[in-house]
């Protein structure tokens, strides 16, 4: 029964610390999701519009950031729309941990944000939480889809 055993938990341990490589993604795809939500974070934080756009997905961004339609926009319009939302901040801050990165699918995930900004001309900060879809193809992750909830 043991030698039965053995290699049945062989087997569950390897599917464990291999899952990516037999459904055709690497390992260290996990680790860049963790690298590329610190990468977002830290562009959000200085409010880089423009950075924010260069990891846009090639199909448009989901964008609802308030003051703002929801919809499907090109880069440059979401950039523009991003652009104004941080216009209207100061003294920013952006809180994200390596748990809130999370994979829906083989090629899909999302982050939680925690974005605390003063609104110019007031003195006490807002707390919002910005929810990020991001999907991963050949070029990486890219940014999907932004939702922001105050």
């Amino acid at each position: 029964m043991r030698a039965r055993l053995l290699p049945g938990a062989a087997l569950g341990l390897l599917l464990l610390v291999l899952p990516g490589t037999l459904n055709g993604q690497d390992a260290p795809e996990v680790a860049s999701l963790d690298r590329f939500a610190e990468e977002v974070a830290i562009l959000w934080a200085r409010g880089d519009a423009a950075g924010l756009a260069r990891r846009f997905g090639p199909d448009g961004v989901l964008m609802d950031v308030g003051g703002e339609r929801p919809g499907t926009m090109g880069a440059r319009h979401a950039a523009a729309a991003l652009r104004k939302l941080f216009a209207g901040f100061e003294a920013t801050s952006v809180e994200v941990a390596p748990s809130t990165a999370r994979r829906d699918s083989d090629r899909a995930g999302y982050l939680d944000l925690t974005w605390s900004a003063r609104p110019r001309g007031l003195r006490d900060p807002v707390t919002h939480t910005v929810f990020i879809g991001v999907r991963s193809d050949a070029g990486g992750w890219h940014i999907r889809e932004i939702r922001i909830r105050r």
